[in-house]
């Protein structure tokens, strides 16, 4: 009997080093959800506008107007504001059709991922510190997108160094293939996961 006493004490601190890592890991889950939550909040309360006019002779002018909540766009700008913005357009009669106002989908999406990636880098590295617990799926799908959305930013800069130009070659673009790539990521390693799983308890049963 004395013989099994440091086995089951060994058992005993396992089992309790995986209760704690199982709960570090539902704090750490519930954190994240916050956060995102929050960034999608802020994101949808700020949402970038412009303003688009359609003059007679002159083409399309356009204006970035003031940020305002996805519900409630900002009203169009009179032609007097765009006349002071373009000066060509002060000798010109106003065009028949008044500005439109349209949602700047690709910024206001880039400002959503550039609040969530560093939330996302956070969360991965205090997930990788984390030991003795078993994957948890959405702690995954975080960390696979850290660091694809990391990629991905290095990436845009680098052909932007590459390439030139005023700014980064479609940042939503790149933003949005490291918050596709991520997840897709994340559950394929789940599968693979899951299945050797099933292949290794199989041939355990396997007679001999």
């Amino acid at each position: 009997m004395a013989s099994q006493e440091p086995a089951l004490f060994v058992t005993d601190s396992t089992t309790r080093k995986r209760d704690l890592a199982k709960e570090d890991c539902r704090t750490l889950k519930q954190c994240f959800c916050v956060g995102a939550l929050m960034v999608l909040i802020y994101s949808l309360v700020n949402c970038r506008w412009t303003a688009t006019l359609v003059t007679v002779n002159s083409g399309t002018c356009s204006l970035h107007l003031s940020r305002a909540p996805i519900w409630d766009p900002p009203a169009a700008p009179a032609y007097a504001d765009f006349a002071n913005s373009f000066p060509f357009l002060q000798d010109k009669p106003a065009p028949p059709h008044p500005a439109t106002v349209h949602l700047e989908i690709a910024s206001s999406f880039v400002h959503f991922a550039l609040w969530l990636w560093p939330i996302c880098c956070v969360v991965a590295i205090i997930y990788s510190t984390l030991s003795g617990h078993s994957p948890d799926l959405l702690l995954d799908v975080v960390w696979w997108t850290a660091i694809c959305m990391t990629a991905s930013a290095a990436l845009c800069v680098l052909l932007w160094i590459a390439f030139g130009g005023w700014g980064p070659p479609d940042p939503a673009f790149f933003a949005l293939l490291g918050i596709i790539i991520g997840p897709c990521i994340a559950f394929l390693r789940q599968g693979w996961s899951g299945r050797a799983a099933e292949l290794l308890a199989e041939k355990r049963q396997v007679p001999k």
